[in-house]
């Protein structure tokens, strides 16, 4: 299976915001956090939720709390993925 990608994150992140076309999102932003992008908490359950429903990786609550940017979840699903 091929590796979780930032473009891929940008999709996730878009579909569950409903920013289309979002230009935040088209930058660098692979280590920015969340709070600094504009989105809050409630926003990175949705996403983990969204991730473990697609990719079926549990992403227990403990887990989220520590995802502070796109790489976190990146980085998170990628060592979880079978190969």
């Amino acid at each position: 299976m091929p590796k979780y990608t930032l473009e891929d994150f940008r999709a996730t992140l878009r579909d569950c915001t409903g920013l289309d076309g979002h230009s935040d999102l088209e930058g660098d932003i692979i280590d920015t956090e969340f709070t600094d992008l504009g989105f809050d908490s409630l926003l990175v359950y949705e996403i983990a939720t969204k991730l473990q429903d697609e990719y079926k990786v549990a992403i227990p609550d403990d887990a989220i709390d520590d995802l502070k940017s796109p790489r976190g979840f990146i980085d998170y699903l990628n060592e979880r993925l079978p190969a």
